[in-house]
């Protein structure tokens, strides 16, 4: 590394340049320094919570300092914890390609509501009408999910886990790695999606070929089913006393 002496440098820059120069250099030095947008409060970072500013720009945080920040627009929330932005790694957004079910929710109402309450990224579970079981299923959710909510939050997809695609000759699992952050695997009902638990080690060994997390909802179909008739014979209704299942 070569360091220019401070005299020289000085001295090089009197001789070359203006004042004038120099002052407008000054200038777009200072306007480079000038942020978009500073918040400036109490800030939770990790282990600690402290007064700082934090420069914007393009919607980017780029820098964050005890003082000293510049911004064409300025908020002042010192009477306010300032948080990095949430993940909400259990969504259900419900939509998908077949809009059968998007009157619960879907990919531009859940955006907005997450964002309304400081949640910046979601990731969304495949348990849809048509669901998340291969990279085709994936990449058109991922689709429509940034058509319709384009910048309001980032979203990410969990693969299914099923009895159709966990056997290790299949490609289901392994093609979609690269368009999910995790996978799920239901071992009861839902939606058609439920893994036999004979073929729990042989799945589990095809999720790990990929290396990303599995998420396992760990109910037992068969004790559901024998619960749930107990309370038939009883003359209860199954609506009502699902959640004793």
């Amino acid at each position: 590394m070569y360091f220019f002496p401070y005299h020289a440098l000085h001295s090089f820059i009197r001789k070359h340049f203006s004042l004038h120069l120099i002052s407008s250099i000054l200038l777009l030095y200072l306007k480079d320094m000038t942020h978009d947008l500073v918040i400036e409060g109490k800030v939770v970072t990790q282990g600690a919570i402290s007064e700082l500013q934090i420069g914007i720009d393009d919607a980017f945080i780029t820098e964050i300092k005890k003082q000293g920040l510049h911004g064409e627009r300025k908020i002042e929330a010192r009477r306010c914890l300032i948080f990095p932005g949430f993940i909400d790694l259990h969504a259900h957004l419900r939509e998908d390609e077949s809009q059968e079910w998007s009157y619960k929710e879907d990919f531009r109402s859940g955006a907005e509501a997450a964002l309304h309450g400081g949640v910046t990224t979601v990731v969304d579970m495949p348990n849809t009408p048509l669901p998340g079981i291969n990279v085709d299923r994936i990449r058109k959710k991922k689709e429509l999910a940034y058509t319709k909510a384009k910048g309001l939050i980032d979203f990410f997809f969990y693969g299914a886990v099923t009895e159709s695609n966990a056997a290790i000759n299949t490609n289901g699992i392994v093609g979609m790695q690269e368009e999910v952050v995790a996978y799920k695997m239901y071992l009861a009902e839902t939606g058609g999606l439920s893994m036999p638990i004979g073929l729990l080690p042989e799945a589990i060994e095809t999720v790990v070929r990929t290396s990303k997390p599995l998420i396992i909802h760990c109910e037992d179909q068969v004790i559901i089913e024998e619960r749930k008739a107990e309370l038939k014979a009883r003359g209860a209704e199954w609506s009502r006393n699902e959640i004793h299942s």
